[in-house]
């Protein structure tokens, strides 16, 4: 098994002030942002919703990590900054972390609200 680090893993970006669809997307249009130094008028929102995610990894995992196999609700907002696609995913809480374009799995499902 390789020795993973903690910087190898994703940084929460920041909590939503207010858990909720709309904190989270405001939390990762002002990380996508600070991340490509792009206005966020620049910005565009392709995929905003409420999920479940599969696992513990929030549909973001990384080689040699065991997560815990319990269903996580959350978040999965993807935006487009120029020609780069990012991809922010959140818990209910709103711990909100951009996830690497090669780890970035599916949830199993979309939340009825």
């Amino acid at each position: 098994m390789a020795d993973i680090q903690a910087q190898d893993l994703p940084k929460p970006v920041e909590r939503a002030v207010a858990p909720g669809l709309s904190g989270v997307v405001d939390v990762a249009l002002n990380a996508a942002s600070k991340e490509t130094g792009l206005a966020k008028s620049e910005l565009e929102v392709l995929i905003a919703e409420a999920v479940v995610w599969p696992d513990g990894s929030m549909g973001c995992p990384m080689p040699d990590i065991v997560y815990t196999q319990a269903t996580v609700p959350g978040y999965r907002v993807r935006v487009r900054a120029g020609e780069v696609l990012l991809n922010y995913h959140a818990n209910s809480k709103g711990l909100v972390f951009l996830c690497p374009s090669v780890s970035v799995t599916d949830p199993i499902s979309r939340e009825i609200r």
